[in-house]
């Protein structure tokens, strides 16, 4: 009772503030305006710091400035060595992303009260948190040290329920380190392994969870998220305002949807190392970087080239599914994503799915693109249909252990088996077509001609 009484109370918030919101608007007054300077006031951060030294730029090696006494050896003797400017690198130019996301919202006249004002909370909390990494930087130097070791990067053209199994599978080997989602959330201080379970930001973050689900149950059916289990690299992305989910959103967004795709490699390869820098911040009291971290986001799709670069080690595991499948299933999502932002009488169905199938043939371009200009490099890529996933996933992560060289341990085996029997294959992903959002199968079999045939995927 008492939990229904919490999500009425949301609701009718969410209700009460867009009423109001109404009729400012009748009156000539924007409540919520969405710009830099209400970002930066509200934020706790000043102007100078927002727009000055970037909080991942270069920092010092101090003496005492390391995370614990099993690290410290290490550092001291890995500090003798290290050129801050070139263990860092330049950081990435986030105020131009920053700006253009900023003016994009700002300019949108259908969004919602309720949404200016979530969009505003959101920018903020973005920008307290670089400023707590950079803190988190500044006093414990010997992060940067940490090595990020042959990590395992999940992707696909959408985020999946595919991906996120698999992810969730890797994750039951206690040699691995998937970043569960109420850390990618709170990043800093350093979570440690011992208190993963019952660190106050797992408490903070199930109410984030739970308060959206409140307000937007149709979410919690497509696609659950719990705080304690691994999460999306969005998280890290979006604190350098990397985000592939506005440009399908957001109706004002052209702006940013071209800078994003212009994006060269040195551009992406300066925000790989700002992610390179959060993961050394998760592991630093995680094993301090002798686990392999396993990663999951369809953003890596866009940017493989600067993802190896930074990441040369690294193992892609790319899962594929029929497009039809795909695109019916991201309009989806959108459409229930697009709802916490816009009334529902504001949503076009059909230019929302055209912006879904925009980005997703960009994303097949590119991953077809790169994969021919690579070669097989069947150390590096690893391809998996989720039939087959489905069909036995042992045998498909016992062929990805294989191929990464990793080592299956016979606890690994039983934690596998019981996981599969408590976590059935739903089946929510395959209702639902394409015509509703204005698209025809035979023109998405043409556009995604390339990448079926290139990939052999069943269409």
């Amino acid at each position: 009772m008492l939990i229904k009484i919490h999500r009425y109370c949301r609701r009718l918030h969410r209700f009460l503030l867009n009423l109001l919101g109404f009729f400012a608007s009748l009156l000539g007054i924007r409540m919520y305006s969405i710009n830099i300077d209400n970002i930066v006031r509200y934020s706790k951060i000043s102007r100078s710091e927002c727009v000055g030294p970037n909080i991942f730029e270069p920092i010092g090696i101090s003496s005492n400035g390391y995370i614990s006494n099993k690290a410290s050896n290490i550092l001291k003797l890995s500090s003798a060595h290290l050129n801050g400017q070139q263990a860092l690198g330049v950081a990435c130019n986030w105020m131009e992303p920053f700006s253009i996301l900023v003016n994009c919202w700002a300019n949108d006249t259908k969004l919602t009260t309720y949404a200016r004002r979530l969009l505003l909370d959101q920018f903020k909390a973005v920008l307290r948190d670089r400023e707590a990494i950079r803190q988190t930087l500044v006093r414990h130097p010997g992060i940067i040290m940490i090595p990020v070791q042959r990590p395992i990067f999940i992707v696909g053209l959408h985020p999946n329920a595919w991906i996120s199994r698999l992810q969730n599978l890797l994750a039951l080997d206690s040699s691995n380190k998937a970043p569960l989602l109420w850390e990618l959330l709170h990043p800093t201080p350093p979570p440690r392994e011992d208190k993963l379970y019952t660190d106050p930001r797992l408490h903070q973050a199930r109410q984030e969870i739970t308060a959206m689900y409140d307000l937007h149950p149709e979410l919690q059916a497509q696609h659950t998220s719990a705080a304690s289990l691994p999460g999306q690299c969005f998280h890290i992305f979006k604190r350098s305002f990397i985000d592939r989910c506005s440009p399908v959103i957001g109706q004002n967004m052209e702006e940013y949807r071209q800078w994003l795709k212009g994006r060269s490699v040195t551009d992406m390869v300066y925000v790989y190392r700002e992610y390179r820098r959060q993961l050394q911040i998760l592991a630093c009291h995680q094993g301090f970087g002798w686990k392999t971290f396993i990663l999951q986001d369809a953003t890596h799709v866009l940017f493989l080239d600067s993802l190896l670069e930074v990441f040369p080690n690294a193992r892609v595991i790319t899962i594929h599914q029929n497009p039809v499948e795909l695109l019916a299933m991201s309009c989806r999502e959108a459409y229930s994503l697009s709802q916490i932002y816009y009334n529902r009488k504001d949503i076009d169905k059909k230019c929302l799915g055209l912006r879904v199938t925009e980005n997703m043939s960009l994303m097949a371009e590119r991953l077809v693109q790169f994969r021919r200009g690579q070669g097989s490099k069947p150390e590096t890529f690893l391809d998996i249909s989720c039939q087959d996933l489905a069909k036995c996933p042992v045998t498909a992560l016992g062929h990805i252990y294989q191929t990464c060289g990793l080592v299956v341990s016979n606890d690994m085996i039983s934690k596998v088996q019981t996981y599969l029997s408590d976590n059935p294959i739903s089946q929510n992903g395959k209702q639902g077509g394409v015509s509703e959002w204005g698209l025809d199968q035979a023109d998405i079999r043409t556009i995604f001609r390339d990448y079926t045939s290139y990939f052999k995927v069943k269409v």
